[in-house]
């Protein structure tokens, strides 16, 4: 299993909206007791166990599909062993919604894993809201959050959930 965190590189970003998904993947990696993460695959990698990795893009958020193709060509993974955790805009501030397949809405970051990649992969969209009237969505989704905790905990709880979900093993077919 790949999860990955999307979100943009640098300390420009760090702390913003639009990085949610590093930094639910990073309280997932705490909470795993993961490896500190390395450089692979153009973007930051731990690998949590053979087969199980956690992923960062190190590219822009809208090119992160090649480096997530890349991660999971390097993982031996199909796109239905993928999770994606990304900001969602269409979503109220602090709600989060898991989902497995389905398209970009609009989103350029999730669009670029399904040009690369398919659209077979789960979702953790976490909820960022909409700007205010006459706020421009750019400087909305690149400003601080205010007290993103609980939802970072939530998203971070459900990641983990599926991630134990994915490892129970099927029940075979009679």
């Amino acid at each position: 299993m790949l999860v990955v965190g999307l979100g943009n590189p640098g300390a420009k970003y760090h702390g913003t909206r639009h990085n949610a998904g590093f930094t639910v993947l990073n309280r997932v990696a705490e909470r795993l007791n993961a490896p500190p993460f390395q450089d692979r695959c153009d973007g930051a990698f731990a690998t949590v166990r053979p087969g199980f990795g956690l992923f960062k893009p190190m590219t822009f958020m809208n090119l992160s599909g090649g480096p997530v193709r890349a991660a999971m060509r390097f993982l031996n993974v199909a796109a239905s062993h993928v999770l994606v955790i990304h900001d969602e805009l269409d979503l109220p501030y602090g709600s989060i919604v898991s989902q497995m397949g389905g398209n970009s809405g609009g989103h350029k970051g999730v669009q670029s894993v399904v040009e690369h990649c398919s659209d077979a992969f789960a979702r953790v969209r976490v909820g960022i809201g909409r700007p205010s009237r006459g706020e421009s969505i750019v400087g909305y989704v690149l400003a601080p959050w205010a007290d993103p905790d609980a939802a970072i905990e939530r998203a971070a709880g459900i990641v983990l959930e599926l991630i134990a979900t994915a490892a129970q093993p099927q029940a075979a077919a009679q």
